[in-house]
């Protein structure tokens, strides 16, 4: 037959379930305050007590500190001797000072007794026990493990190891806490058998049965199990006789037991054992197997939701790096936005049922829910200079462009040529949209119009068309009003047709959509590009440290490596083609030349306004109603693609060969 577990455990599991020991709880809670005010409340304890002459001697070996936190002027000496004030305090042990290890060290030539493996240390200052343990910081979570020693009979054996965790701000001042939790460890390092017994009977009323078996582990590896059970086979059934007190809780019961049975009254200690058996605690001996199992119940309980809450964990953090690695691909399943949510959702429902959580475990889920939230804020949380933005959901992608100066137009023009070479400069950051507005993109605005973060993810083709007037280019049928017909089936080629006004109300669309998710830098707007924006981008050099080529083409000059990065006349079969087909120009931008025609904000309105300018923004107005297109289409020569080549447009007139590109840019 298996070892049993102790008289202790037995009635601890039948108080719970049986109700009994009428005093238990009133012990219990008194236990309870009893610890938190001698563990939490610096400054209002009693004058130390004597330890007893033949309590164990204890030292305190140098704590070992993380590198983040020493660089907080921690050390291991300090939190050495706060644990070592802490424990003298309990009167539990016979502490070996500070003082005289130090003398100690200083006589063998020792820095400090953190050069040395506990049980060294131990013989060296001649001590019973070794206190000694680690303070680590994992995110927010701060922890200080506690363990105490074997350092003479079974030299480095671990007798008990408690942990207590807390939040941390990220800053020194956040560990005003660090002497409380070392209080805390140091009451749990100084509970003997009695104090053990009730605290985890507390534990069990209170639902933290984590602590509770942790508790009566401590019990069964504490007292002579094989002595007690030899005393009550003797004297168990003899009648009792009359204790000098009253015996108020089992763990006081406990350890006047364990008292008397050191002294060598084992008839007294068999009727203090008694009493937690007459308290209907246990009846037979049996019940120690079926105590066993109960607590092995309550293990696998434990078990069973700690490797719950790691599957989630994992999970949710399979999810974050997910989201990391799909913030580059516009083509993943799920946005890294999407993943974030999926993941926090996960996090969230389990920290929801928390009185089956602990508090570390608690921590955990907290730091990985912050960790996600940063993500999703600094990374899917809008557009940040010199890295690559996707809108959440739309799989619009825009490349990050750098103030910069340039020559705009065509350096050989004639002198009254409207597209004279001229330099300008573009003093902020922006954002160009990878690629033309698609069919697809431009659907999911028609069927959200409110720029609702709630909407739906996908377009959906039996919905009705939200918004449909003059500007618009699709019908409530589903059908290119011109131009496209014939290829509508696939969502990526850019939509055609459309007005600058149904482009410009894309964009504000788009503009309330971001403000409304927080996702737009401060004093930026989603918009159709300024010709200078435009031009800037198409140009594109290949280093970042020169300006745009003055070329014909973002490639150069090479008319023949046109069917390389544009559709036009010469290979489109008099069609358009899904975005981003062809080679992209320096700065990973697609189709700037060729596709689609692209509407740019500005106003036309003859020649440039001026030479040598910055940030310009053209005409204030058009005496025709004329907006600038820019790139050349697929039904365009190859003389129409240059990046100096201008063209107009009245911006109530739709063409099958017109569409465009949008940027975050600067509000004009």
């Amino acid at each position: 037959m298996k070892k049993f577990k102790t008289l202790i455990l037995i009635s601890a599991a039948l108080l719970l379930s049986h109700g009994i020991f009428a005093q238990n709880q009133k012990a219990a809670d008194q236990i309870k305050a009893e610890k938190t005010a001698d563990a939490g409340n610096a400054g209002k304890k009693s004058a130390p007590q004597t330890a007893e002459e033949d309590a164990p001697w204890v030292a305190v070996h140098d704590f070992s500190i993380a590198p983040s936190l020493a660089d907080w002027g921690l050390n291991g000496w300090d939190i050495a001797e706060k644990f070592e004030n802490e424990l003298t305090q309990k009167a539990f042990y016979r502490m070996i000072t500070r003082a005289k290890i130090a003398k100690v060290l200083k006589e063998q030539k020792v820095s400090s007794s953190g050069a040395l493996e506990a049980s060294k240390f131990g013989a060296m200052v001649g001590a019973d026990y070794i206190v000694t343990g680690q303070i680590d910081k994992k995110g927010s979570k701060f922890t200080i493990i506690a363990k105490l020693i074997d350092a003479k009979k079974e030299t480095g054996k671990i007798l008990k190891s408690y942990d207590i965790s807390m939040r941390i701000a990220g800053d020194k001042e956040s560990l005003s806490g660090l002497h409380r939790l070392i209080e805390i460890l140091s009451a749990k390092l100084s509970m003997g058998p009695g104090d053990l017994l009730d605290y985890g009977i507390a534990r069990i009323k209170d639902g933290n049965f984590e602590e509770a078996a942790e508790s009566f582990h401590e019990i069964e590896k504490s007292i002579p199990l094989d002595e007690i059970k030899k005393l009550m086979n003797l004297y168990g059934r003899d009648a009792p006789i009359p204790l000098p007190r009253e015996l108020k809780s089992p763990g006081e019961a406990l350890d006047y037991g364990l008292a008397e049975m050191k002294k060598g009254n084992q008839k007294e200690a068999v009727t203090a054992f008694t009493k937690i058996k007459e308290s209907g605690a246990t009846t037979e001996i049996r019940n120690f197997l079926e105590l066993h199992d109960a607590l092995k119940k309550v293990e696998a309980k434990l078990k069973e939701q700690q490797d719950k809450l790691k599957s989630v964990l994992s999970e949710a953090d399979r999810l974050y790096l997910l989201a990391k690695t799909a913030q580059d691909k516009a083509e993943s399943e799920m946005t890294p936005g999407e993943l974030c949510d999926k993941a926090l959702l996960l996090l969230e429902t389990m920290i929801a049922d928390q009185k089956n959580l602990s508090d570390d475990s608690k921590i955990d889920i907290e730091d990985m829910i912050n960790k996600i939230k940063s993500f999703k804020t600094n990374v899917a949380g809008g557009p940040t200079p010199g890295k690559k933005w996707n809108v959440p959901d739309l799989k619009m992608s825009f490349v990050p462009i750098a103030p910069g100066t340039f020559t705009m137009g065509l350096p050989d023009a004639d002198d009254d040529a409207e597209n004279k070479a001229h330099s300008v400069t573009l003093t902020k950051p922006f954002w160009m949209g990878q690629h033309e507005v698609t069919i697809g993109q431009f659907l999911f605005y028609l069927q959200n119009p409110t720029g609702d973060g709630n909407e739906p993810k996908k377009v959906d083709r039996d919905k009705e068309i939200a918004w449909t007037n003059d500007y618009c280019p699709i019908t409530k049928e589903y059908k290119m009003k011109s131009g496209g017909g014939d290829y509508w089936g696939d969502e990526n080629q850019p939509v055609v047709a459309i007005t600058w006004k149904a482009a410009d109300q894309f964009c504000k669309w788009l503009t309330k959509r971001e403000s409304l998710a927080k996702r737009l830098p401060a004093g930026y707007e989603y918009r159709l590009p300024t010709e200078a924006e435009w031009e800037y981008s198409c140009r594109a050099s290949a280093s970042k440290d020169k300006a745009p080529p003055s070329t014909l083409f973002s490639f150069g000059d090479d008319t023949a490596l046109l069917s390389d990065f544009s559709w036009f006349i010469k290979n489109s079969g008099g069609k358009t083609y899904p975005a981003g087909k062809k080679k992209a120009n320096a700065w990973g931008i697609y189709d700037m030349h060729g596709n689609v025609w692209e509407w740019c904000n500005d106003w036309h309105d003859g020649a440039y306004l001026g030479i040598d300018i910055k940030d310009p923004k053209g005409s204030d107005a058009s005496a025709d109603n004329l907006k600038i297109l820019r790139g050349g289409s697929f039904m365009s020569n190859a003389s129409e693609l240059t990046s100096a080549n201008r063209y107009s447009l009245d911006l109530k007139i739709s063409k099958k060969n017109v569409g465009f590109r949008i940027v975050c840019g600067p509000k004009l």
